[in-house]
């Protein structure tokens, strides 16, 4: 039993790699995030963090800190991308509503600023606050354009900076760059309180570097991770990576996991970017796989999802470890259609670590703040239900932002294939199933609306779970105006998409084809976080 349980995580983890087809002051340069202006199509998501003009990349440091939850993210003041990175920022009280601050770290002469992260040095080990005061600190990846351009090994390098006014103004670190080798990038830093010293995390090429240090300014080497572990698909690199012990949920004294993030660039296998990840052991420097090395398994397992990184801190009482991502790809990032900007983040979600009887898994979940936006909710009367049938009609609010949580029940000996459909009056639908008959979930957007702005984007991607013996399944979608959102499998399984229909969706069918199901139907709206 206790293999066939773990051969079935084995072939949900690996089927999925084949079916997944400037001065030195930052903030104070005078760049604003400026104020929102209209698109031709207007697909600016409603409940979903984006910049309000320009393009934004990954975040690059989520903190919280002061009662306030932080968000910098690469940013390029051109929708296009074509002009060099800043980092942008942004501070909400809630993970919900957000107000966008001045750009908080500009370029210079080492080049534009690029992925990293942000912690509190509470202990004021760096000496950069004054008295008992902490100091917020970023480090981030230099890249000189110039130097790239020119073949040069040290194009990439690391840099400081530090705030102590809670992120609204920034001082870069005199001595910078603080590392200079090259093939070196994102850093990551935590605290690791058994040893009280900084860890930092460095992605290189197909692996991730380990340092240690205890003033953040000077770091010896400790390990290496991944060169034969995981997932290398397409291009092999490795990214952004981010590292966190989790507790074993419900199970007291009996420990947990640490969990380490490494995302894939570029990749072709899994078309494009992807954010995977690893339980392990780790003892301040050395993070060992815990499952086998060939094992590949993903956060999400849609086509826009990737960048994946935690929040560092919390509030009192509050252990939830929750990370957001970069909703959208590599492939296509900088040619989605929208006119003056691009780029926005998957909701906050709580990862939380399940212990089964012979392995553990991620429970995932939308984080519990986005149910305040949620009015309206409405619970259908159960349905037997035998092809499709459109229960527009039964909600007040408007699908383009809604939520709505499925439960399909086969009940007449066949394997139907069962789902929800989203559309509008010119025909474009994006189509999210379940066929009971091999275990497989898919979102089908080829007839979505916009999507020949750039190869890879029309299409249908799925997972299978190798289980074809499910009795029911249950699929709870997240809908916003440009994206789908979809959890299932006990929360084991996340598939997120992007959308560009060319007006909103405003029609919702359910079906099952092939058999008959019980369905049972729960909705709601979800209210906008932007004034």
């Amino acid at each position: 039993m206790k293999n066939w349980i773990f051969t079935c995580l084995l072939i949900l983890c690996m089927l999925y790699s084949c079916n997944r087809g400037g001065d030195n002051q930052g903030g104070n340069n005078g760049l604003q995030v400026g104020s929102e202006v209209s698109n031709v199509i207007d697909t600016h998501p409603l409940y979903h963090f984006r910049p309000s003009t320009g393009l934004m990349d990954t975040p690059t440091g989520l903190l919280y800190h002061d009662e306030e939850y932080h968000i910098f993210y690469q940013f390029s003041p051109k929708a296009d991308g074509s002009d060099l990175r800043h980092w942008g920022h942004a501070v909400s009280k809630n993970l919900t509503h957000w107000e966008h601050l001045p750009v908080a770290l500009a370029p210079d002469e080492l080049g534009e600023i690029r992925s990293g992260s942000v912690v509190m040095d509470y202990n004021n080990t760096s000496g950069f606050a004054d008295g008992d005061k902490s100091a917020m600190i970023a480090y981030y990846t230099y890249y000189n354009k110039s130097a790239a351009a020119a073949g040069q090994k040290d194009s990439q390098s690391q840099g400081m900076a530090y705030s102590t006014d809670n992120g609204r103004t920034w001082t870069k670190y005199q001595q910078n760059p603080v590392f200079s080798e090259g093939g070196l990038k994102d850093p990551k830093i935590l605290w690791y309180a058994p040893s009280k010293n900084w860890v930092m995390l460095l992605s290189a090429e197909d692996r991730v570097k380990i340092y240690t240090s205890s003033d953040l300014k000077t770091w010896a080497f400790a390990s290496e991770f991944g060169a034969d572990q995981g997932s290398h698909a397409g291009d092999g690199i490795w990214g952004k990576a981010d590292l966190f012990y989790l507790p074993y949920e419900g199970v007291a004294n009996k420990g947990g996991k640490w969990v380490l993030l490494s995302n894939i660039e570029k990749g072709k296998d899994v078309r494009g970017s992807a954010t995977q990840y690893f339980f392990g052991e780790f003892d301040g420097k050395t993070f060992t796989n815990s499952n086998p090395k060939e094992m590949v398994m993903w956060l999400d397992f849609g086509l826009d999802y990737s960048g994946a990184q935690s929040w560092s801190g919390a509030k009192i009482g509050d252990s939830r470890r929750i990370v957001s991502a970069w909703m959208s790809n590599s492939m296509y990032a900088a040619k989605t259609p929208t006119k003056d900007w691009r780029g926005m983040l998957a909701l906050p979600r709580t990862l939380r670590l399940i212990k089964e009887k012979d392995y553990s898994r991620l429970d995932i979940q939308v984080s519990k703040e986005i149910r305040s936006l949620n009015y309206e909710a409405k619970t259908l009367v159960p349905m037997n239900l035998k092809g499709d049938k459109d229960i527009s009609g039964e909600f007040s609010f408007n699908p383009k932002a809604s939520v709505i949580l499925l439960d399909f029940t086969p009940n007449d000996g066949k394997r139907p294939v069962v789902g929800i459909e989203y559309s509008n009056a010119k025909g474009e639908k994006v189509v999210i199933d379940y066929d009971f008959s091999n275990g497989t979930y898919a979102i089908d957007r080829q007839a979505s609306g916009q999507v020949d702005f750039a190869k890879g984007f029309a299409g249908k991607n799925s997972i299978s779970t190798g289980n074809a013996r499910a009795k029911s399944t249950r699929l709870f979608v997240f809908a916003d105006v440009s994206s789908m959102e979809v959890f299932t499998e006990r929360n084991n399984l996340a598939l997120s998409n992007l959308v560009y229909p060319t007006q909103p969706y405003d029609k919702v069918k359910v079906f099952s084809k092939g058999g008959a199901s019980n369905l049972q139907v729960r909705a709601m709206g979800v209210r906008g976080i932007w004034k």
